[in-house]
């Protein structure tokens, strides 16, 4: 088959109105980007993603529903503009290192609720606990100490 500036390629089964259809893609994809505009912090990316997985998800919606050839090429349009656009969040996401900072405030976390664990063992200790309840609290923390250096080294 042939377009008017040349043949159609076969991944993309063009159809005479082909020119139509990349003007239509374009659009949707300025108006998504206006829709979900760069954060300019990970809050505001963690915000912003949400919000595109919902759209995501209800544009998929519509295009079960859509009935005839224009709606499902507009859904198909909208869909395309709204992966693109999450694609360019995640990119975004890695430049700003939000993973990272992520893994860091878990890690943060984890090591204070070690920190308690162990007061607490020394509380209990100091008051004069049996070598039982001493061994018990050691194996206590000791699994706490593992599991937070496989949670570290997982998300790394």
């Amino acid at each position: 088959m042939r377009t008017g500036s040349g043949f159609v390629d076969d991944d993309g089964y063009l159809n005479a109105s082909a020119k139509k259809t990349a003007a239509l893609e374009n659009a949707e994809v300025i108006a998504v980007r206006k829709r979900f505009p760069d954060p300019k912090n990970c809050a505001e990316l963690e915000g912003t993603m949400q919000a595109i997985d919902a759209y995501i998800e209800s544009i998929d919606k519509a295009r079960l529903t859509a009935r005839g050839a224009a709606q499902k090429n507009q859904a198909n349009a909208q869909s395309k503009a709204a992966g693109i656009r999450r694609s360019e969040l995640v990119r975004i996401s890695s430049i700003l290192g939000c993973n990272v900072q992520r893994a860091e405030a878990e890690a943060a976390a984890q090591a204070a609720e070690l920190r308690e664990v162990t007061e607490s063992v020394k509380a209990v200790k100091g008051a004069g606990g049996s070598r039982t309840m001493d061994y018990v609290i050691y194996g206590v923390v000791g699994i706490a100490v593992l599991g937070v250096i496989y949670l570290v080294a997982r998300r790394a």
